[in-house]
């Protein structure tokens, strides 16, 4: 596209503005914004939503201010990993973590937000769909689709997800799972 690939804090400096900029559009009949990325003046905005004030905001995120940026900001947060070319970073914080983050960062909102698990270490060994891409490389846990439902539902009950997410060469070996998680 011909953009520089700036450095992290520029790229989430970028997304910060992005968000509140996105927000007023939705919530503000005219918009002035003033950033250090943005400058809008006089833009027409209160685009309709049929959601609440606006569209639900997902943002994704693994590091720390990532993860607080999303908990001010957005109303899905799918809670990721850092990743290298050997697979999950050894500095990557774990999900209790995490979560702290965003607790700490969210305040009165936390009950309003929903949290999405990735799950792409985990291998559904009675399934009869085939895995038709390997995923992040990460260690894979093979388990049954008995065994994966029960691991969702705890950490749903623990740690409160509402979304999972998968890696598109598992959709079929996890559609049971859901199917079976939504029942609950």
């Amino acid at each position: 596209m011909g953009m520089p690939f700036t450095d992290a804090g520029v790229r989430v400096g970028h997304l910060e503005e992005t968000l509140q900029l996105i927000k007023q559009l939705f919530t503000e009949e005219t918009v002035n914004f003033q950033g250090k990325y943005y400058t809008v003046t006089e833009m027409k905005g209160n685009i309709p939503s049929a959601q609440k004030l606006h569209m639900p905001i997902l943002v994704a995120a693994a590091g720390e201010r990532m993860l607080k940026l999303a908990a001010r900001e957005a109303d899905i947060i799918a809670i990721g990993s850092k990743f290298t070319v050997r697979g999950v970073d050894a500095a990557n914080a774990t999900l209790e973590q995490k979560i702290a983050w965003i607790k700490e960062s969210s305040g009165n909102r936390f009950a309003d937000l929903e949290l999405s698990q990735t799950i792409y270490d985990l291998v559904i060994t009675d399934s009869t769909a085939a895995v038709s891409k390997q995923g992040p490389p990460i260690p894979k846990k093979q388990v049954s689709a008995e065994e994966a439902v029960a691991r969702l539902l705890e950490q749903r009950e623990r740690y409160g997800f509402s979304y999972i997410q998968v890696f598109e060469g598992q959709m079929e070996n996890f559609a049971p799972i859901v199917a079976r998680l939504a029942e609950q």
